[in-house]
């Protein structure tokens, strides 16, 4: 089937997530795009009327869904996954990943995806199931090449679009899952605020605030990955400049 004009709204996401660039020189960031995951999984890409490379849509057939490969054995995410061991050892790198709903989103029209949900959700769940278990091998084999810092966006994942019985059958719970298998030592995990007041208005999580003066968000990021445990924190933009305070959110 010819390939469907893609209609998302590029500002869904924010532009650092878009272009994978940090103004921070401390920082490595990775991917220059928001596209990878979409690479892996057979998707090809065209250029938005503002040059950015969006994912074309791949699937049109919901029994398609049972086909998916795994994306971290895909040549896409292997090069990446050389360029990030390859990076600046002074500098401390930062991992940009799209979440499961929105991956999968990206490849269908959403004519097509929102009918699926109601009635074809067996493979819907299995597609999601799949992407999870490729990016959670993706994530655990970047923090070995030297990821610190993971930041993570999942924008298709919004109730106010999917409506709350869809957000908390298939968005909310492979985003809780993928932040419960990534925990590393060190390993500083970012939720987009859009994300993580959403998980914890529907009960997935809860916050606890601690005080932070004096430096950019991001600074604080980088000291954080100086301690051993595995951090999750979220309700504000990475890209803040200098937060009044730090929200460590823990799962439920």
């Amino acid at each position: 089937m010819p390939a469907e004009k893609h209609t998302f709204a590029l500002n869904a996401y924010c532009s650092g997530h878009i272009t994978g660039h940090d103004a921070n020189p401390d920082i490595a960031a990775f991917p220059h795009n928001f596209v990878t995951e979409a690479l892996a999984l057979g998707a090809g890409t065209e250029k938005s009327t503002n040059g950015f490379e969006t994912p074309q849509y791949l699937f049109f057939n919901p029994e398609e869904l049972l086909a998916l490969p795994l994306m971290d054995e895909q040549l896409p995410i292997i090069r990446l996954l050389e360029v990030i061991e390859k990076a600046d050892p002074e500098k401390t790198v930062l991992l940009k990943v799209n979440g499961p709903y929105s991956i999968l989103a990206s490849l269908v029209s959403p004519r097509l995806f929102y009918r699926w949900l109601a009635k074809n959700k067996s493979p819907v769940h299995t597609a999601l199931e799949r992407i999870n278990a490729g990016l959670i091998s993706y994530i655990r084999k970047a923090v070995s090449k030297g990821v610190a810092i993971l930041s993570i966006a999942d924008p298709y994942a919004n109730p106010d679009i999917l409506g709350e019985k869809h957000y908390c059958e298939f968005a909310a719970p492979y985003l809780v899952e993928l932040l419960q298998h990534i925990k590393a030592p060190g390993l500083v995990t970012h939720l987009c605020p859009h994300n993580s007041l959403i998980l914890a208005k529907y009960g997935f999580l809860k916050s606890r605030a601690e005080p932070a003066e004096g430096e950019s968000y991001i600074k604080r990021l980088i000291a954080l990955t100086r301690q051993k445990d595995s951090i999750l924190l979220g309700h504000q933009c990475i890209y803040t400049g200098e937060p009044r305070e730090l929200v460590l959110l823990d799962l439920l």
